[in-house]
């Protein structure tokens, strides 16, 4: 199970109706799900081979990180993202139950939970803090936010790690599909 966990000072996670799926959406043709303000998001992506035991470790290392930030952000928002991993788990029947069992241990834990149901089109509005390895880096969708996030990716990585990843990112072929 991968995780990416984020705190967001508001954040509107929505349903696309149908005819809109593929596209872009206007905020006129979103069914909302999410309304939150000052939530901590992991966005959760169930791998192949995951089960009961994966949940726990994960769901322990959430509610520990979840403690560092919780008096600003004292609600938990669970958000399945299979995009995270190469070796995502297709078959939603098993994806399903295993986010259910997050949101349960973290509730247990003592958390206040919501979830976005998986496998659902949906489209979400918020500005990011994202969290690498303790690390904490901004992102948000306005016209400084490629700058923001920059700046943070250079305070946590330096410049030398950061442009040799950019390299390397540039120069990868990718396979023709």
């Amino acid at each position: 199970m991968k995780i990416l966990s984020a705190t967001s000072s508001f954040l509107e996670v929505s349903h696309l109706h149908a005819e809109v799926a593929g596209m872009r959406a206007e905020r006129d043709d979103r069914q909302p799900i999410i309304d939150a303000q000052d939530v901590y998001v992991v966005f959760t992506c169930v791998e192949m081979g995951d089960g009961p035991e994966t949940v726990n470790q994960i769901s322990d290392r959430i509610f520990q990180q979840w403690l560092l930030v919780r008096a600003k952000y004292p609600t938990i928002v669970v958000v399945p993202f299979g995009h995270l991993s190469e070796i995502a788990q297709p078959d939603i029947e098993k994806v399903t139950p295993l986010v259910l069992k997050l949101s349960r241990s973290l509730i247990k834990k003592g958390a206040q939970v919501v979830s976005v149901p998986p496998n659902t089109a949906n489209i979400l509005f918020a500005k990011w803090l994202f969290f690498d390895n303790g690390h904490s880096i901004r992102f948000s969708s306005s016209d400084r936010g490629l700058s923001t996030l920059l700046k943070d990716i250079l305070s946590v990585y330096g410049a030398e790690q950061t442009l040799s990843t950019l390299a390397t990112l540039i120069t990868r072929k990718e396979d023709p599909q």
